[in-house]
């Protein structure tokens, strides 16, 4: 009965049903410090990930852009195709 060895829906199901229960009785009989704390350390972590999704999506986009204008195949092209592939070149 290894929680881990279950399938994912469970899994999830499973974390959902937890979360849900601390949410609704746990978290509010433990005082206000403890959920402010908690809900700062939430917000931080939140900010974090959002951060470190940006830091690899970015780069990813800016890196597909440049290979699709790359095989485009006409030298000519890439320069004009670049110029108005970054909108931030037509200042």
């Amino acid at each position: 009965m290894n929680p881990i060895r279950w399938k994912l829906h469970w899994q999830i199901l499973l974390s959902l049903t937890l979360a849900t229960i601390f949410g609704a009785f746990i978290l509010p009989s433990t005082g206000e410090g403890f959920s402010a704390d908690f809900v700062s350390f939430c917000q931080f972590a939140g900010k974090l990930f959002m951060n470190a999704l940006k830091m690899v999506i970015v780069p990813l986009i800016v890196a597909s852009i440049i290979a699709g204008v790359m095989h485009l195949g006409a030298e000519k092209g890439v320069g004009r195709m670049g110029f108005k592939t970054f909108p931030i070149l037509h200042l």
